[in-house]
């Protein structure tokens, strides 16, 4: 941990982004998770004896977090913090985040694009050559 602070300013310092996110989930969203998959079979396979035995350590995680943080939130390359209590508004707001710490510049403008008219020189009944064949079913 001792060198971490200066390993990513060498990151920073040859033009390279380091940008470093801290996924944070509530407890009780965290314990509702577990939950859904412990109940949905189709979700049994997202939860480990791993993340069961972290649960059980939550506070020495968290400490360790903020151990973290203490030494490795820099100027050069600092936490960032994602709230993840709805995970869909929590990866919107990531890829945002993500998106606004790259600078970026605008494309040029594009010429005109013009589609062609089909050429029916060899035109025949092409929908009609696919009658008996197997579609799917339209369902949606």
């Amino acid at each position: 941990m001792d060198e971490v602070a200066d390993f990513e300013r060498w990151i920073t310092d040859s033009d390279t982004y380091l940008i470093k996110y801290w996924m944070s989930v509530p407890n009780e969203e965290q314990m509702r998770r577990f939950k859904s998959r412990i109940e949905y079979p189709t979700e049994h396979w997202k939860l480990s004896p791993i993340d069961l035995d972290a649960r059980k350590r939550w506070y020495d995680y968290s400490r360790a977090r903020d151990e973290m943080f203490r030494i490795s939130d820099t100027k050069p390359a600092p936490w960032y913090i994602v709230e993840c209590g709805d995970r869909h508004r929590a990866h919107l707001n990531c890829i945002t985040h993500l998106l606004s710490k790259i600078p970026y510049d605008e494309p040029p403008p594009r010429e005109a694009v013009t589609i062609p008219e089909r050429d029916k020189i060899n035109a025949y009944d092409d929908v009609g050559a696919l009658k008996g064949r197997n579609f799917i079913p339209t369902i949606y």
